[in-house]
This record gives structure tokens, sequence and C-alpha cells, in this order.
């Protein structure tokens, strides 16, 4: 599995402490017979504090780049990235992530 860096927020909290955000592509390529297809999932990181993967979510470049611009033009953090990302699945008439596709880390 791969991750590639796409953004990186500086947001202050309720209590005026900074946090530093990464929104990270998560992909890996899967055999499929002769052929590969990318699987793509989202992760976040509050550098220092927790983070949050969702795992996979689409086969669709084109969306998961489109919840990822999402997810940092509204400073999604790791806490609320399984509701935003059940939302926006919704929304597009995907399967739910599975709880188990959420790892937490701190």
């Amino acid at each position: 599995m791969m991750e590639a860096l796409v953004s990186k927020q500086i947001i202050s909290d309720e209590q005026g402490t900074s946090h530093i955000l990464h929104y990270l592509l998560v992909s890996e390529q899967i055999p499929a017979g002769h052929f590969f297809f990318e699987e793509y999932g989202v992760k976040i990181e509050d550098v220092g504090c927790d983070s949050a993967c969702i795992y996979p979510i689409t086969h669709s470049r084109t969306r998961i780049e489109n919840l990822l611009s999402g997810l940092i033009r509204h400073t999604v953090t790791p806490a609320t990235l399984p509701d935003v990302v059940e939302d926006w699945a919704k929304e597009n008439h995907l399967p739910q992530p599975k709880l188990q596709q959420v790892a937490k880390a701190q």
C-alpha cells in the first residue's frame, strides 16, 4: 500500500492550540488476472496526535481526488473523517465504509 501526501494544513482548535493536518491519498494496485486496478482511500494525520485512515473507498481516481479536495477545503480532522466519508459515500451512491476499515492511532 502506498501513501502520498496531498496537502498540509495548519488549524487552531477552540482552545487556540495549533494542529498540523496531513491529508494523504492511499492506494494499492490489485491484480485481476493479467491486469491491475487501483483501490483508493484517504488518511488524515494530526501530527503528534492521532490519525484516521479509511481504505478502500473507491476504484475511481476522480472520485477520490474530489473527496480529498473536500476534506482539505473543510479541514476535516481524523476524528470526523469516518462520518464525513460515510455521508460522502451516501451522496455518491457508493457502498458504506465498514468500521473495520477505519484505523485510529494515538
